[in-house]
């Protein structure tokens, strides 16, 4: 994906078809389909005996990849023609044939389907072009992460009210809000790698399901398209076509969710009401009729998007369920709706990375979240967990007395008072009692932070402990990943 300013980021994210247009499907496929017949041809010209000659290998690698090149630009396109029309063609494989054929002779382009089918061959494409993709995705997320990261050690000591159910429920951080979501993340890119596991199976030498006569060896074509392995059984690798794909966009699908709930965190936390940061201006959109408009079109349309991709995935469970073993040709439909969900979220971890690395958080953003942690009595677990442990008080009782103490200061007294503490404590027949100096402490939101102890806790230091061990494993997972697609671009350069 090429390198885009912020503003032009978000409209191409927000508009999506509308300006950047739909690619026809087998088009998306060319070059991984010219990959697969570049091993296809040099494996057939090491058979014993030899399919093609060394002549028609060298003609057929020099027509395939021209037509690499030519593809490479991506305003090149593919005239299929009108269906029945004459020299039309019905999809990509019998497109790079008939380019074969022209471009280093009919025997040696027609040699070219010797001991394959378009069952296995589409199976390929599809596989090469999830592991391309797979590797994009967690490249991307991993950026996330790691702006993510950044932001949560930057806002570890930064107090902001945690909520549950959508009202008040504890003191938090944005820090350790920004903690969450980048562990939420880091999942997304283990998932990836499952994914990667199952699709990292080379299908080709399957034929039409049920193998074939030619001694074809088809660990060859594997270690030429850089598979790890041969996916041995050939009429699962032909009926697993959908399969590799579904579990992909589900892996897409809960990335989305987790992109939603980012998304819906910074609708709220930048309206006016709230007022807890902003976003960059370059990733907002205004409106037609309101001057003053900073609208997060980039968030509402993500929510829209998970949608749309969880549509997709259901769609692709459906279409793969319930077939005869083999190759079905309702299996095709489930190209359509990948190529689809993959277009969805192409740029959606890029565009939050953006948001995230460029939003605003200053001193009145600040004092505003602060505020909002001396309102709604968010103290109040603080204060039970306070009594449980330093006035011998059962945590149950002692959550009965702070409830009372605060239904007590509802409506007029905003917080929770030495008073109304000591009332409540009367009520309840125990003889302890809360200090003013103890009250006091119990009414710093950051005091109350640092009292949390526990792993994975909004303690300060806690959440730079996680940032450490987030960082770490961005690292190690990043490492991996960048010697994943090492392996996949030396295996496509070696065999052009």
């Amino acid at each position: 994906m090429k390198t885009v300013d912020d503003r032009t980021l978000c409209l191409l994210y927000t508009t999506g078809r509308d300006v950047a247009g739909v690619v026809p499907a087998d088009r998306e496929l060319l070059r991984y389909d010219i990959w697969t017949n570049l091993a296809h041809a040099v494996m057939l010209s090491e058979m014993p005996p030899p399919v093609l000659s060394a002549d028609e290998v060298t003609q057929i690698k020099s027509a395939l990849n021209a037509l690499d090149d030519a593809a490479a630009d991506d305003a090149f396109a593919i005239d299929f023609g009108r269906p029945g029309a004459p020299g039309a063609v019905e999809d990509v494989h019998y497109y790079v044939e008939n380019h074969v054929c022209e471009h280093a002779g009919d025997d040696a382009g027609r040699k070219l389907h010797t001991a394959r089918s378009r069952n296995d061959q589409v199976t390929t494409d599809l596989r090469l072009l999830v592991r391309d993709k797979i590797v994009y995705f967690a490249d991307e997320v991993l950026a996330l992460c790691g702006t993510l990261a950044e932001r949560a050690r930057e806002h570890a000591a930064v107090v902001m009210p945690g909520y549950t159910h959508h009202q008040h429920g504890a003191v938090s951080s944005l820090g350790f809000l920004w903690a969450s979501h980048a562990e939420a993340f880091m999942r997304d890119v283990e998932r990836l790698g499952g994914v990667m596991t199952l699709a990292d199976r080379c299908p080709l030498g399957a034929v039409m399901s049920f193998g074939t006569s030619w001694p074809i060896d088809r660990a060859r074509t594997a270690a030429l398209l850089g598979f790890s392995m041969v996916q041995v059984n050939s009429l699962d690798a032909v009926s697993s076509r959908g399969e590799i794909e579904t579990s992909f966009v589900a892996a897409l699908s809960q990335l989305m969710n987790h992109l939603s709930i980012l998304a819906q965190d910074l609708l709220l936390m930048t309206t006016e009401e709230f007022g807890f940061l902003r976003v960059a201006d370059a990733l907002t959109t205004g409106s037609s009729v309101m001057p003053q408009k900073h609208n997060l079109d980039f968030a509402e349309v993500t929510k829209a998007k998970a949608s749309v991709v969880a549509g997709h995935l259901q769609a692709m469970l459906g279409i793969t369920r319930g077939n005869l073993s083999g190759y079905n040709r309702d299996a095709q439909w489930t190209k359509t709706s990948l190529l689809d969900a993959i277009r969805e979220c192409m740029l959606a971890p890029r565009i939050f990375a953006r948001a995230i690395a460029t939003l605003t958080v200053d001193d009145e953003h600040e004092r505003t979240m602060l505020e909002q942690c001396r309102r709604g009595y968010l103290n109040a677990v603080d204060v039970a967990d306070y009594l449980a442990a330093s006035k011998n008080v059962p945590f149950r009782t002692a959550h009965g007395v702070v409830k009372n103490a605060v239904d007590a200061c509802r409506p007029n007294v905003p917080a929770l008072t030495t008073e109304r503490l000591n009332d409540a404590l009367a009520r309840a027949g125990l003889d302890a009692r809360m200090t003013d100096a103890e009250v006091a402490s119990l009414s710093d939101p950051l005091e109350n932070l640092k009292r949390r102890t526990s792993a994975g806790s909004p303690n300060p230091d806690e959440t730079q402990r996680c940032v450490d061990r987030l960082e770490s494993e961005i690292k190690a997972q990043t490492v991996t990943w960048n010697e994943t697609a090492t392996r996949l671009r030396a295996a496509r350069d070696a065999l052009r």
